[in-house]
């Protein structure tokens, strides 16, 4: 394929646990695609370096301590493994997924609610930012209906 037409590095953060779990599959399903797990002590903190590789797994752990590399590239994906872990919209890992730039944006989670309805706005908000309106208007809307009036 040529250079010009390969698609953007897409970005998939995961738990730390679960970081292995996705290179299995990554072999699996998509041998051909060139991919990094990126993490550990000795990881190569050189945005121009990621660019070569389909695919970078990484945890939202080392995406928050690293965003000022992240945040240098645009992505074709950034998808979001238990993407509960950005329910908390005022989280350094919420604000930090939040500069990312990407094509498009995927959330894959279980459990997108836990405690309460303002995790449901931050994952939104991730996916498609003002889709919901900002947080203020979110709460109003639907934070106290649904937390505080219903009957």
């Amino acid at each position: 394929m040529r250079e010009e037409n390969r698609l953007r590095t897409s970005l998939i953060v995961v738990p730390v646990t679960t970081i292995s779990n996705w290179e299995i599959e990554i072999k699996k399903f998509t041998p051909n695609l060139k991919y990094l797990l990126y993490y550990g002590q000795d990881r190569r903190k050189d945005a121009d370096h990621l660019k070569k590789y389909d695919l970078i797994v990484l945890s939202y752990h080392t995406l928050r301590n690293d965003i000022d590399l992240f945040a240098r590239n645009t992505y074709g994906y950034v998808i979001l493994d238990e993407s509960q872990n950005i329910k908390n919209s005022y989280s350094l890992t919420f604000k930090a997924i939040r500069t990312l730039r990407a094509d498009h944006r995927l959330s894959l989670t279980g459990t997108p609610i836990e405690n309460n309805t303002m995790e449901l706005w931050s994952q939104m908000d991730f996916l498609n930012p003002g889709l919901l309106g900002n947080l203020s208007d979110f709460k109003k809307k639907f934070t106290k209906p649904i937390e505080v009036y219903r009957g």
